[in-house]
């Protein structure tokens, strides 16, 4: 399926070979269980830009600090605890500034 050119309407009913392949080609997380029901419902509700996509999203993020403990002799300045109440924070004072919250 390619996307329309640009200029040209995108709002068209799709085939039943088009569905089929959005269908089986959405992943199994939220985003494809968005455009699944907005297949099954027919409303265009968000158009997604695809530009704005990572080459490869990757779900789990791990990482291991030892080598750079042991090569770099580096040490963390702040523990996992002290990230977090930092990062809780941030968020509560970009909500405070912005007026989300009273």
């Amino acid at each position: 399926m390619e996307p329309p050119p640009k200029g040209d309407s995108r709002e068209r009913i799709l085939t039943r070979d088009e569905l089929r392949k959005v269908w089986h080609g959405c992943p199994d997380d939220a985003y494809g269980t968005i455009v699944r029901l907005l297949i099954l419902t027919g409303t265009l509700v968000v158009e997604i830009n695809p530009d704005f996509f990572r080459p490869a999203e990757v779900h789990t993020l791990m990482g291991d600090a030892g080598k750079a403990r042991r090569e770099l002799g580096w040490v963390p300045r702040v523990d996992f605890e002290g990230l977090v109440t930092m990062m809780a924070r941030a968020d509560y004072d970009r909500a405070m500034s912005s007026g989300q919250l009273m």
